[in-house]
């Protein structure tokens, strides 16, 4: 997905500010701050921030209908003071789409994610958003439209095509969509064992699960991603990302074993572990890798939370090629990132949210 030259030292125009959810909250409009020119080689420059964005938690480049930079942000976990609190729950949070490359004379597109109250992470996939709703934590034991949720939007209309729930979800920290609309959810999860004495018994476990459009995303129970040692299996991982299109695997930000993974996907088993690297070859090992994200080439960019780092990988098949650091520093006097948490990857664009910042920052390369 080229875009020329020119289009690329377009500015970030701003397009209008979602819905906030919740109970009343209101959140600034953030706005973008100028960097420097791209430089006439491979090396990444930084371009400029979308800044005032208060708990960023994910960002996204759309690619079905245009490219719109999709952030989420504002959403506060709920604590026993806040629960207690009149109106018994925080606000929600904000999810708002920008366009990165606007047609002259059009508006940016606006679009209202109703009916969610603290969403934290978004894929894409067969033309859907996904968005991971952790819920109301105050009362989702009481009602189950307020337990954590994955809403499916199709973009351009303002209500959601569906959504679905799992009461085993204990804790989600990633999720990814391929172009089928399936879709993976990492995290913590509730399963149920058999101790040693054969008592059935109530066990928290990491995994990653799929749900399938076709079953009317109900949890496939004949495939799963489980908790254990060596490539294939998980240990506290996060992010996860599906890519790229010609030829897709699910990567893995293992933070367990500081290493990314790379999945074979098989139709109704486990996954195949094919491979895994953990920063050797950039002379620093993952401190706390965060997150993964694929770009339509196939390169494979690392969030690397512990170093403040985004690196940038070739896919060689077998084995994943250092290529170069992201947040290189250039031009002289940019912003540090402080400690990303996720990115997302167009072609020569990198956009990477910064926490400590407020703001998702962006990195950019000429070739």
């Amino acid at each position: 997905m080229r875009q020329t030259t020119s289009r690329r030292l377009a500015g970030l125009a701003i397009g209008s500010l979602l819905l906030a959810w919740g109970c009343g909250a209101k959140f600034s409009l953030p706005t973008e701050t100028p960097g420097g020119l791209v430089s006439g080689g491979t090396d990444y420059t930084f371009r400029g921030s979308l800044t005032g964005i208060s708990d960023l938690t994910d960002v996204l480049i759309t690619k079905s209908s245009g490219n719109q930079l999709l952030v989420t942000y504002g959403a506060l976990r709920d604590t026993r003071d806040s629960c207690n609190a009149p109106g018994g729950s925080l606000p929600g949070g904000t999810v708002a789409m920008y366009p990165i490359f606007p047609r002259p004379g059009t508006p940016p597109l606006s679009i209202h994610f109703n009916g969610m109250w603290r969403p934290q992470l978004v894929a894409e996939g067969g033309q859907r958003i996904f968005i991971y709703d952790a819920g109301d934590t105050c009362f989702r034991y009481t009602d189950v439209s307020k337990y954590p949720h994955v809403y499916v939007y199709e973009i351009g209309n303002p209500s959601p095509v569906t959504s679905f729930v799992d009461t085993s979800w204990a804790d989600i920290r990633g999720i990814a969509a391929s172009s089928d609309r399936t879709v993976y959810v990492s995290g913590t999860v509730r399963v149920f064992e058999l101790d040693e004495f054969l008592r059935r018994t109530l066990r928290h476990r990491d995994a990653i699960w799929r749900y399938r459009e076709a079953d009317g995303y109900r949890r496939d129970t004949g495939w799963s991603v489980q908790e254990g040692t060596g490539t294939g299996f998980v240990e506290r991982q996060s992010g996860i990302a599906w890519g790229p299109p010609a030829h897709p695997f699910l990567w893995v930000a293992d933070g367990g074993k500081q290493a990314v993974q790379k999945l074979e996907i098989e139709a109704d088993s486990l996954s195949h572990g094919i491979y895994q690297f953990d920063g050797t070859q950039s002379g620093l090992r993952f401190q706390n890798v965060a997150d993964v994200a694929v770009d339509d080439a196939g390169f494979v960019y690392v969030v690397d939370q512990g170093s403040a780092r985004v690196l940038r990988y070739e896919d060689q098949g077998g084995a994943a090629n250092f290529v170069q650091l992201v947040n290189s520093g250039k031009p002289e006097g940019s912003p540090a990132l402080q400690s990303p948490i996720c990115a997302a990857a167009l072609d020569t664009m990198v956009y990477v949210g910064d926490p400590p910042s407020r703001a998702a920052l962006r990195f950019e390369r000429r070739k």
